[in-house]
């Protein structure tokens, strides 16, 4: 058609050089760019490189504008559904503000950022108006998807990477990152990029001006067609060793809904007059013969490819193939698969809307709030158990936008890509041919994103999220709209473009800074990370080292006494076993003259022997000062990195959590120690108490970004009195040993800990945060105890300062109930928030044993506590009931527990109360044994779960014996103490015992005779069962 032959050429340009080549430089850096030595997330570094590119685009239009007096600006309604969107964003803030102000500046940075990408699809609708920079700008990221394509074959055929260098074996699907960094989006970018490639393919003209130098023209046409093809058949073969099923499903939609928008296009196309240039006719012709052929060695070839690759051979290394990959999708949906976790997370994101239904919970808490709406997804449906995962993205965006921007930002958005729709079917239809099939491979290749994103979060990620933002914009922009449908014309004055302006320059300049902010935080944290990383590296070395040392030394004091392996060495023994020897091979040396040889000889070997094991002692000891020195740098270093990542971005939690930990590191108890050492070789009383005052003032650097809501300073008290103490003349030294201040340094840490932790929470979700906070509570609650007593004795020591100690007894004794009842508050949240999940995190099952020793250890048995710990044991039955129906659920540990509980309380003579106990254990655990009994034959393939399997049955069996020999041995002894005069002391207390249960909390009136009765009645029901 003549149409699609315009002299683009002979228009002016609709944007600047500047402007152009930014784009391209955008549209090519962007996808590539991945810098190794600050890479953590892939896309957090292209979103801050990203946001400053376009800050200085944004600068360069203000510039170029700033002389114009009037300014008219297209509005299309898609892109004003957009701005709803970016609306509704900024109102799901609120949300943030009240629940989690300090999180607002994540949740602030991103509704920012889509207000900046509303305005660069503006700038993209009424700035690219030349069809040559569009081709471009898709050139472009052609460009940029050949390279991905080449990393990508790297990645899973050579396990190497242009950028990161080594990066596993071959044919791992997931290595497969390519710049993106991770193998489920390689293949999502590219198939939204191989529709613009068969554009390229399939295009007549490419928007080249055919009117002169029609041979050169051809020439780039036919080098532009072969190499777009080359180019989408390699797509094609990492789409298939990519493997991610749902591109599998995303790309043949996209094709259907290319075909549905071809018939539409055919059906409803406005006629346009037929040109009659004989030269672009010409090179039409031969462009489309072109076309036809490449375009069926394209399709040939991916045929091809899906065949190869679903054979074993050289293609997929044996390791998959494309219909076991697509057949497999059945197996997601069961066993804890990827689709049933996904069910999982929408149900998890759908409570949270369900909680804040109409502006949302705010944009990104999905990602800190999940784990808590996970707990409740499981709490309605338990089945899911075992597709329990740490999806810090709901693997849904729209649903994910439902819970965090709530229905106002679902309705936005629907009604954006409701009118992207409407806007391509009223435009499409006027277009020429090429510039039609432009749109309709355009609308298709996004369409693979959007189509992903319903059980994925491409939109997440760069350089998926920009390619949809720019084929989206291209949709709606002026070039393709000249007639103005469904578009508003806007025209703006001088005063109304400086107010304009001034706001988006602000905008992009607020979300360049937050964002580079926030990967500067990051990059601290892969530092911090890398570093803390080597903490544990150095302590195993050293502890493999000090195992080395003590076998040294062992084997010292083996020769020294000539024992074990050195016992040879012995004087008398030495020289007896080889004079006969000696004698023979020296015949002219007497016996005496032997002897003395063979003893000097003795001793070189004894020297020889004890100067290499002294020197593997000192080597070994020297390795471990080394490994110690490094463990301290690496915790120094780690601590320095983790410290300004929070102080860069306040809601890089992960940090936060990280420091959490390390608060409570000996090496910061050594720390104080050291400082605390040098204070007092200075001899200063003053510098002594503040390296103390510091501490439990708060005043040191790594409690600093501890959230004051969460800051807990219990022991200025403490230090108060120390303070006082060492003023009135005792020595400091004196103090740290009889008031245990050691130990208050240690709970000041731990408390340290437990408020990082929080504070960590607030924009990092992370499970174990729950149990550590469970277990330094703990130890707080135990130290607190032992604190008190400390002071009790030392009322006695220093009777002077008995008021402020026994004030501090209190004080300590109240934050020690404090202490268990946290203990109990977040380990309960844990058993709420994953109450199953060992099919995935090996030893999990185990939290509900620490939870119940860690409340016996730390409290007297009583009807609370009792019914407490029966509740966490029903909690692992009810979870265990759905975790053994594709996995296993055998609560041997926990039921253990209960049998020692029993046996204590009978060895106390508290009869009644073991009853109870024994009762219960058999109750509780009954669930549990009925299906570890009929599963025993389902685990004989795994030895180690069938022992215990059996174990678990077998103790059960033992305790329903026991207690109908209990309660015979029971009867016997009442009735002997009830009926013999001389035991009524006894049977006074058996009967107050019985009639007082303490684990029941209920008070009886039972007589003598009514005990007797009633533990008949157990025994007939023992015996008939």
């Amino acid at each position: 058609m003549a149409t699609s032959q315009v002299k683009l050429t002979a228009q002016k340009p609709s944007i600047s050089r500047f402007e152009e080549y930014m784009l391209y430089f955008i549209t090519l850096f962007i996808p590539i760019v991945t810098i190794s030595q600050i890479t953590y997330e892939y896309s957090t570094q292209k979103y801050a490189f990203f946001t400053i590119l376009v800050f200085i685009l944004f600068f360069a239009v203000v510039l170029q504008f700033k002389r114009q007096n009037k300014i008219s600006i297209s509005l299309p309604l898609p892109a004003i559904g957009w701005g709803f969107f970016t609306i509704a964003s900024l109102l799901s803030l609120i949300s943030v503000a009240i629940e989690n102000e300090p999180y607002l500046r994540f949740s602030g940075m991103w509704a920012l950022y889509f207000v900046m990408t509303f305005l660069f699809v503006i700038y993209l609708v009424n700035r690219v108006k030349d069809k040559r920079i569009m081709i471009n700008i898709l050139g472009m990221l052609l460009i940029s998807a050949a390279f991905i394509v080449l990393d990508s074959f790297l990645n899973f055929y050579a396990g190497w990477d242009i950028w990161l260098g080594h990066i596993g074996a071959p044919y791992s699907r997931d290595d497969v990152r390519a710049t993106i960094g991770n193998p489920d989006f390689v293949p999502d970018y590219l198939g939204v990029l191989l529709f613009v490639a068969i554009y390229f393919i399939t295009s007549k003209t490419l928007g080249f001006d055919t009117s002169k130098n029609k041979d050169k023209v051809y020439r780039k046409l036919l080098i532009m067609k072969v190499l777009a093809t080359i180019e989408a058949i390699a797509m094609v073969a990492v789409i298939i060793f990519s493997q991610t099923r749902g591109v599998f499903i995303a790309i043949p939609l996209a094709f259907v809904f290319f075909a549905l928008l071809y018939t539409y296009y055919q059906n409803f196309k406005v006629k346009k007059e037929a040109s009659t240039s004989k030269v672009i006719d010409e090179i039409g012709r031969k462009s489309q013969r072109l076309s036809m052929i490449l375009l069926a060695v394209f399709v040939v070839s991916a045929l091809v490819e899906i065949f190869l690759y679903s054979i074993p051979g050289p293609f997929n290394g044996n390791t998959f193939s494309v219909t076991g990959r697509v057949t497999s999708s059945t197996t997601a949906l069961s066993n804890g698969g990827t689709a049933q976790q996904r069910f999982l997370a929408w149900w998890a994101s759908f409570y949270q809307w369900k909680d804040h239904p109409i502006i949302g919970q705010g944009l990104g808490t999905y990602r800190i709030d999940f784990i808590h709406y996970l707990g409740v997804s499981i709490e309605h449906h338990p089945s899911l158990i075992v597709a329990w995962n740490n999806f810090m993205k709901a693997h849904n965006d729209y649903i994910q936008l439902l819970g965090e921007t709530g229905i106002v930002g679902i309705l936005t958005l629907a009604f954006a890509l409701g009118a992207l729709l409407w806007f391509v079917l009223r435009v499409i239809k006027k277009k020429d041919s090429d510039d039609a099939l432009l749109m309709m491979l355009i609308a298709s290749g996004a369409m693979v994103t959007l189509i992903t994103s319903m059980y994925s979060f491409a939109e997440h990620l760069m350089p998926d999220s920009m390619t949809l933002t720019i084929l989206l914009a291209f949709l709606v922009s002026d070039y393709f709209n000249k007639d103005g449908d469904l578009t508003w014309k806007v025209v703006i004055d001088k005063a109304k473009f400086v107010a304009a302006s001034i706001s988006s320059l602000i905008v992009s300049a607020g979300v360049m800074i937050l964002m580079n902010m926030y990967f500067v935080s990051e990059v601290y944290f892969l530092y911090g990370n890398t570093s803390y990383q080597y903490i544990s590296a150095y302590q195993n070395a050293a502890s493999q080292a000090s195992n080395q040392l003590n076998s040294v030394n062992t084997d010292i004091n083996n020769l020294k006494s000539y024992t074990g392996s050195y016992a040879y060495l012995q004087p008398q023994t030495y020289v007896q076993s080889k004079l006969s020897q000696f004698l023979a091979a020296n015949p002219g040396v007497n016996q005496t003259q032997a002897s003395l040889q063979l003893e000097a000889q003795r001793q070189q070997e004894y020297n020889s022997i004890m100067s290499q094991l002294n020197s593997n002692l000192q080597n070994i000891k020297n390795a471990i000062n080394e490994f110690n020195t490094s463990e301290t740098t690496s915790y120094d270093t780690s601590k320095y990195d983790f410290l300004h990542s929070v102080e860069w971005d306040n809601t890089y939690g992960t940090s936060e959590f990280y420091l959490g930990l390390l608060a409570t590191f000996p090496q910061r108890d050594q720390e104080i120690v050291n400082e605390l050492n040098k204070a007092l070789s200075s001899g200063s009383t003053v510098t002594q108490l503040n390296v103390l005052k510091d501490l439990f003032y708060g005043h040191n650097d790594i409690t600093q970004f501890i959230h004051p809501a969460f800051k807990h300073l219990n022991y200025e008290k403490d230090y108060d009195l120390i303070s006082q103490m060492v003023s009135s003349g005792i020595p400091l030294v004196q103090l740290w040993n009889n008031l245990n201040i050691n130990q208050l340094v240690e709970m000041q840490m731990y408390q340290d800990g437990i408020d990082y932790l929080k504070t960590s929470l607030r924009s990092f979700a992370e499970k174990n945060s729950y149990r550590l906070i469970g277990q330094f509570s703990a130890m707080l609650d135990s130290m607190n105890r032992s604190q008190a007593e400390i002071y009790q004795k030392a009322i006695t020591q220093y009777p002077q300062f008995k008021t402020q100690l026994t004030a501090l007894i209190a004080e300590h004794n109240q934050l020690s109930q404090e202490a268990f009842n946290e203990m109990e508050n977040w380990y309960d949240q844990l058993i709420f928030i994953l109450p199953g999940g060992w099919n995935r995190y090996q030893g999990w099952n185990q939290i509900y044993a620490e939870y119940i020793n860690s409340i016996l250890s730390n409290s007297t048995l009583n009807a609370t506590n009792y019914a407490k710990i029966k509740e966490i044991a029903g909690k692992y039955v009810w979870i265990g009931y759905y975790m053994q129906k594709t996995y296993w659920a055998i609560p041997l540990n926990t039921m253990e527990i209960f049998t020692s509980i029993a046996q204590n309380l009978i060895d106390n003579k508290m009869y009644a109360e073991a009853l109870t106990v024994v009762n219960d254990t058999l109750s509780v655990f009954k669930p549990a044994y009925v299906w570890n009994l009929a599963d025993l034959d389902r685990y004989k393939g795994d030895k180690s779960i069938y022992d215990e399997d059996q174990n678990f049955i077998t103790q059960y069996q033992q305790l329903q014996t026991k207690r109908t020999q209990f309660l015979s041995q029971l009867k016997s002894v009442y009735e002997y103490t009830f009926t013999n005069p001389s035991q009524q002391a006894t049977a006074d207390l058996y009967l107050n015992d019985w009639n007082h249960n303490i684990l029941t909390g209920v008070t009886t009136n039972d007589s003598t005779s009514d005990i007797i009765s009633t533990i008949n009645g157990m025994l007939a029901t023992s015996t008939n069962k």
